[in-house]
């Protein structure tokens, strides 16, 4: 079973970051989509490709992109903000990507860094954690959903007749459940103290000309933790 990737940003000392000072030889060139996940700091920020500073377009309902990228892996998202000289600019790092250099289609989801409750913060010097994952149609086909488990906890799950279990911080790819435009029976549930606690009851239609990404996330700023569930529904097809 895939584990996740996560890029973590970390502390950028330099003002006058030089963005490909910090990258490595190798060269890529890919195509992403990008999704926000609890954040609206993502929308809006930027990356080089080639000689161009491209803008991301990034929203928490549904995928943006495609956008491509030619350059150094990894790929460097930053923010620009006028410099202390009259007429110039200063790029400010807030992510970064590593993408294996075998994967050609990705999908970016951005989320807010963990930050000490004491830091102040600005628009600008908001850091993002970047979740790498592959989205060509041979690792994300029509017709199936790929269920991601961003929590700590496992998740028991019910979707149609498939019945299985996804570790923490782990995701599961199913295809065909069902017969096409069929109701699918989903159910999810989280192992709290090694008990199994129902938390999701709900209904799908299925839909062979369609893939879905599933995101599963457990809120612990309540009495018991509680799951989250976000659905994003790809309508591209090949």
């Amino acid at each position: 079973m895939p584990k996740f990737l996560y890029i973590l940003t970390g502390l950028f000392l330099c003002a006058h970051f030089n963005l490909r000072a910090q990258t490595d030889e190798n060269t890529i060139s890919i195509s992403f989509t990008c999704l926000a996940w609890d954040t609206t700091k993502a929308n809006g920020i930027q990356y080089l490709n080639g000689e161009e500073v491209e803008t991301l377009r990034v929203g928490q309902s549904r995928l943006n992109g495609p956008y491509s990228y030619t350059g150094p892996n990894p790929i460097v998202f930053f923010r620009e903000r006028p410099g202390g000289e009259p007429g110039t600019v200063v790029r400010e790092p807030v992510a970064r990507a590593y993408v294996e250099p075998n994967l050609q289609d990705v999908l970016f989801l951005f989320s807010d860094a963990v930050r000490m409750p004491e830091a102040v913060e600005t628009p600008v010097q908001a850091k993002l954690n970047t979740l790498v994952m592959n989205h060509d149609f041979g690792a994300f086909p029509m017709g199936s959903f790929r269920i991601i488990n961003l929590s700590k906890y496992q998740v028991g799950c019910i979707l149609g007749d498939e019945k299985f279990v996804i570790p923490g911080k782990e995701t599961k790819l199913i295809e065909d459940p069902a017969d096409d435009k069929a109701d699918m029976r989903v159910h999810f549930s989280m192992k709290i103290d090694d008990q199994w606690e129902p938390k999701i009851n709900t209904g799908w239609m299925y839909h062979s000309n369609r893939r879905a990404l599933v995101f599963l996330t457990d809120v612990v700023n309540s009495r018991r933790p509680y799951l989250k569930m976000k659905t994003i529904t790809d309508f591209t097809s090949m």
